[in-house]
């Protein structure tokens, strides 16, 4: 069991999945309703913003917000008379990747938490 556990998919499926529900959870007070709507609307808004997330992490890795992040940052510590330590170039290679594991992980989660709600709401 322990080292079932110890594996890296099943790490990433099971805290996701945790957030997944603590997500529907959250969302059902906020609507203020336990139906079968307000459980398909939960369990579908948990599956879309869990997609979304590792959407965010994908585009992150390929490097969409790095020119914007350390534009920021140079911006900033222009502000308060601090130069950046690294150049542009140098803060992409030394990037560290996200792992593919978790953004997979999100994206195949979220699908699962969307045909749920699906299923939920057809039937």
């Amino acid at each position: 069991m322990k080292k079932f556990l110890k594996n890296k998919w099943v790490k990433y499926t099971l805290i996701e999945w945790a957030a997944g529900i603590i997500l529907v959870l959250l969302l059902l007070l906020y609507q203020n309703r336990s139906d079968l709507l307000g459980w398909t609307n939960g369990i579908l808004v948990s599956g879309f913003l869990l997609v979304a997330f590792g959407w965010l992490l994908f585009i992150n890795n390929e490097g969409l917000f790095d020119i914007l992040i350390y534009g920021t940052q140079y911006f900033l510590k222009s502000l308060i008379g601090r130069r950046m330590s690294k150049s542009y170039y140098e803060t992409v290679v030394d990037k560290k990747k996200t792992p593919a594991a978790i953004y997979i992980t999100l994206w195949i989660n979220g699908i699962i938490f969307i045909l749920i709600s699906l299923i939920y709401y057809i039937f």
